[in-house]
């Protein structure tokens, strides 16, 4: 693709607002690890090789639903897979006092310093992204990403 192209590309994503992951291939296992639990507490990913992040707010209606009518807890629960909720709202407070309320069985994290956030080319919420793990490298692969909260999009990206 020539620069001409690229520019022109990144010129209608930024207009459309569309997020373009095409740019990040893989991921550094660090930025996992750099999530926090609401309370402060260091993320710790389980053995899965593949991982639904999902970036969600308290002010999202469609996020709010993911997690109250279960959809979320049976995307967790599929073999081999791990969802990371990763919450993009501004204060802490909002999202505890969901979650007080919600009671997740799934892991729901932080991105104090946008790392992931950045990396994956998330601006809005709902945002998700399945990655793979590809233990040799240490990295993991982006497979998919995308803007909104199609599940079926979710479960053909994670192959279920």
């Amino acid at each position: 693709m020539g620069l001409l192209n690229k520019k022109i590309l990144i010129a209608l994503l930024f207009i459309t607002g569309s997020s373009a992951f095409a740019e990040v291939n893989t991921l550094d296992e660090s930025l996992l690890r750099g999530l926090k639990s609401t309370e402060g507490t260091a993320f710790a990913p389980n053995g899965e090789n593949k991982k639904l992040v999902y970036f969600w707010a308290t002010w999202c209606p469609s996020c709010r639903q993911k997690f109250q009518n279960g959809d979320l807890a049976k995307l967790d629960q599929a073999a081999g897979v791990e969802l990371v909720a990763v919450n993009t709202d501004k204060e802490v407070e909002r999202a505890k006092n969901f979650l007080a309320k919600a009671k997740p069985s799934f892991k729901v994290v932080r991105d104090e310093t946008k790392a992931l956030t950045n990396a994956l080319g998330a601006k809005v919420a709902p945002y998700w992204a399945v990655l793979e793990r590809d233990a040799k490298a240490k990295t993991w692969k982006v497979v998919a990403a995308e803007e909104g909260a199609d599940l079926d999009k979710m479960h053909k990206a994670l192959g279920i």
